[in-house]
Protein backbone atom coordinates (compact mmCIF):
# COMPACT_ATOMS: atom_id res chain seq x y z
CA UNK A 1 0.00 0.00 0.00
CA UNK A 2 1.52 3.65 -0.72
CA UNK A 3 0.51 6.43 1.37
CA UNK A 4 0.02 10.11 0.52
CA UNK A 5 -0.40 12.86 2.52
CA UNK A 6 0.30 16.59 1.85
CA UNK A 7 1.75 18.88 4.99
CA UNK A 8 1.14 22.11 5.40
CA UNK A 9 1.59 25.09 7.75
CA UNK A 10 -0.55 27.27 9.91
CA UNK A 11 -1.48 30.27 6.88
CA UNK A 12 -0.12 28.94 4.19
CA UNK A 13 -1.63 30.85 1.22
CA UNK A 14 -0.25 28.84 -1.86
CA UNK A 15 -0.82 25.75 -0.91
CA UNK A 16 -4.64 26.53 -1.00
CA UNK A 17 -4.74 27.77 -4.51
CA UNK A 18 -6.45 25.37 -6.79
CA UNK A 19 -5.59 25.82 -10.63
CA UNK A 20 -8.34 24.49 -13.22
CA UNK A 21 -6.73 23.14 -16.55
CA UNK A 22 -9.07 25.33 -18.52
CA UNK A 23 -9.14 22.71 -21.50
CA UNK A 24 -10.01 19.76 -19.39
CA UNK A 25 -11.86 22.03 -16.24
CA UNK A 26 -9.26 19.57 -14.20
CA UNK A 27 -7.29 20.85 -11.06
CA UNK A 28 -3.62 21.38 -12.27
CA UNK A 29 -2.06 20.51 -8.54
CA UNK A 30 -2.33 17.20 -6.93
CA UNK A 31 -3.29 17.28 -3.30
CA UNK A 32 -3.31 13.78 -1.01
CA UNK A 33 -6.51 12.96 0.27
CA UNK A 34 -4.61 13.21 3.96
CA UNK A 35 -3.31 16.36 5.65
CA UNK A 36 -0.73 16.38 7.78
CA UNK A 37 -0.87 20.06 9.35
CA UNK A 38 0.89 22.16 12.02
CA UNK A 39 -0.58 24.92 13.53
CA UNK A 40 3.11 26.28 14.77
CA UNK A 41 6.34 26.91 13.36
CA UNK A 42 6.89 23.20 12.81
CA UNK A 43 9.61 22.62 15.31
CA UNK A 44 11.18 19.38 15.50
CA UNK A 45 9.09 18.64 18.93
CA UNK A 46 5.91 20.91 17.80
CA UNK A 47 2.62 18.98 17.93
CA UNK A 48 0.40 18.03 14.44
CA UNK A 49 -2.51 16.58 13.68
CA UNK A 50 -3.27 14.25 10.73
CA UNK A 51 -6.54 15.14 8.73
CA UNK A 52 -8.32 12.54 6.79
CA UNK A 53 -9.63 14.51 4.30
CA UNK A 54 -7.32 17.54 3.34
CA UNK A 55 -10.06 19.46 1.88
CA UNK A 56 -12.51 19.73 4.65
CA UNK A 57 -13.67 22.64 6.78
CA UNK A 58 -10.97 21.40 9.23
CA UNK A 59 -7.46 21.32 10.49
CA UNK A 60 -5.70 23.73 7.91
CA UNK A 61 -9.19 25.18 6.58
CA UNK A 62 -10.26 26.50 9.65
CA UNK A 63 -7.16 29.62 9.41
CA UNK A 64 -9.29 31.71 6.73
CA UNK A 65 -7.45 34.90 8.10
CA UNK A 66 -3.83 36.25 8.10
CA UNK A 67 -2.69 33.78 5.37
CA UNK A 68 0.43 34.03 4.46
CA UNK A 69 3.16 33.93 1.91
CA UNK A 70 5.63 33.63 4.76
CA UNK A 71 4.06 30.79 5.68
CA UNK A 72 4.83 29.14 2.11
CA UNK A 73 8.72 29.99 2.58
CA UNK A 74 9.08 28.67 6.01
CA UNK A 75 8.38 24.53 6.21
CA UNK A 76 10.08 23.17 9.27
CA UNK A 77 11.36 26.25 10.47
CA UNK A 78 13.50 26.67 7.57
CA UNK A 79 13.49 29.06 4.88
CA UNK A 80 13.28 27.02 2.12
CA UNK A 81 14.50 28.97 -0.63
CA UNK A 82 17.48 30.55 1.06
CA UNK A 83 18.29 26.98 2.37
CA UNK A 84 18.22 25.31 -0.92
CA UNK A 85 19.60 28.54 -2.69
CA UNK A 86 22.77 27.34 -0.35
CA UNK A 87 23.14 24.05 -1.18
CA UNK A 88 20.94 22.57 1.30
CA UNK A 89 23.67 22.32 4.28
CA UNK A 90 22.95 20.17 7.12
CA UNK A 91 22.99 23.13 9.67
CA UNK A 92 19.89 24.68 9.38
CA UNK A 93 19.63 26.74 12.22
CA UNK A 94 20.53 30.16 10.60
CA UNK A 95 17.72 29.59 8.09
CA UNK A 96 14.89 29.00 10.89
CA UNK A 97 12.63 31.92 11.72
CA UNK A 98 12.97 31.67 15.37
Amino acid sequence: MILQFGIRIQADFPSRQLRIDPHTNTTVLYHPRTQVWYNNYMNETDPYDICEQADGNYCSDTVQEGLSMWDHIYYFNVNMPAWGRDGCPKHRSSYAQQ
